[in-house]
């Protein structure tokens, strides 16, 4: 979980000043949201960065088997399928929506 700081009213960052600090704190994943909050977040760990390289990996396949296909847009999809040029390869959306 993120620990939120809030400067204000004390302090009033302007973008230039948020960007030294992160500069500042590169280490650190720094985001500021919409209400000024400027939010300091864990680092991934090794599950997380596991999951992403699983679904990098089965994009990059699922595209290696589109190439001859027209690109279409497509939202919200449990799944795609990189038939007909494979049709058992099905990629799994349902983690990341």
């Amino acid at each position: 979980m993120e620990a939120v700081l809030n400067f204000q009213p004390v302090i009033d960052l302007t973008e230039e000043q948020f960007f030294d600090f992160c500069q500042l704190n590169r280490d650190v994943r720094i985001e500021r949201n919409a209400k000024g909050e400027v939010l300091v977040m864990p680092p991934t760990g090794g599950a997380t960065g596991a999951r992403n390289a699983e679904i990098t990996m089965q994009l990059r396949l699922w595209a290696k088997y589109r190439r001859q296909i027209p690109v279409a847009v497509r939202e919200n999809l449990n799944a795609l399928s990189a038939d007909p040029p494979w049709p058992e390869f099905v990629l799994n959306l349902s983690e990341i929506w």
